[in-house]
């Protein structure tokens, strides 16, 4: 891929990315009481820890957000952020084998849209390859514009 597309691809996911995880945290940030039974709702973890991770993930989440956006700490946000989308991807199809017809806990600004499913277990999938992209981009950015020189100058 030429290093030019590569840097404008980057660019681009990281501000989806950036933008949807800074929007999902305003909803939680603004109301930890519905996150923290939205979580709750998943029956994974018991009920003190879930409290405590609805006060701590959202700020994660916009943090990382941010720094997408703004370009800091972008490769470290991309492996925090890649992460999280492990954790909701699992706790999604957990919830899925289980039957359960819950919200996913995401943007509760935007309405019914939220229930788990096959369509929000294909968007986390497809946010978790854009941030596992951005990721490797960045960790290996150098060696690869390095190679694709090496290959086109032959």
């Amino acid at each position: 891929m030429n290093p030019k597309y590569s840097t404008i691809l980057s660019i681009i996911f990281r501000l989806i990315i950036g933008s949807v995880f800074v929007f999902a945290a305003i909803d939680k940030i603004l109301d930890p009481y519905t996150f923290a039974a939205d979580i709750r709702n998943y029956q994974i973890l018991p009920d003190i820890f879930s409290n405590i991770l609805a006060l701590i993930l959202p700020w994660i989440e916009f943090f990382c957000g941010m720094f997408l956006i703004i370009g800091l700490y972008t490769r470290s946000s991309a492996l925090m952020i890649a992460s999280m989308l492990v954790v909701f991807i699992f706790a999604i199809s957990l919830a899925m084998i289980r039957g359960l017809n819950i919200d996913c806990g995401c943007y509760h600004s935007i309405g019914n849209s939220n229930k788990i499913g096959f369509k929000k277990l294909i968007e986390d999938l497809i946010y978790f390859i854009m941030a596992s992209y951005l990721f490797l981009a960045l960790s290996l950015g150098p060696s690869i514009d390095r190679f694709l020189k090496k290959r086109t100058t032959k």
